[in-house]
Parts: structure tokens; sequence; C-alpha cells
């Protein structure tokens, strides 16, 4: 679902499904670290601004 929010570059809902996962798995940090190489790809393909990208950043520097 964040993905889908990322895609559709509603920045702000992404982070909260991003978070709401992360948080339902805290110690899957392979899970965590497949998920943001997942987020870094797409948001290199929609250039979002330097806040949006923070948004989405921000949940898996969190995770580590």
């Amino acid at each position: 679902m964040a993905e889908v929010q990322l895609i559709k570059q509603n920045y702000e809902l992404a982070a909260e499904l991003y978070v709401a996962a992360a948080s339902m798995t805290p110690e899957e940090t392979g899970f965590h670290e497949s998920t943001w190489l997942q987020a870094r790809r797409l948001m290199e393909l929609l250039a979002p601004s330097a806040e949006e990208y923070g948004r989405i950043a921000k949940v898996y520097h969190a995770c580590n």
C-alpha cells in the first residue's frame, strides 16, 4: 500500500503507511532494508522534493 501511495506521489500518506508497516515488525531488519531500497528506487524515478524524500527516509533511518 505504501508503494502505491509513493507512486501516486502522496508522500505524506506513504510515509504513514511505511511507519505502520515498520512498527509491526521492528526486528525484521532485512525486510526494512529491502523496502527502503525499493522506495529509494521509486523515488529516483519520481524525483520528489528533498522534504518529501526526507519523510520516507526518516522512517528507515529510525529503524536502524
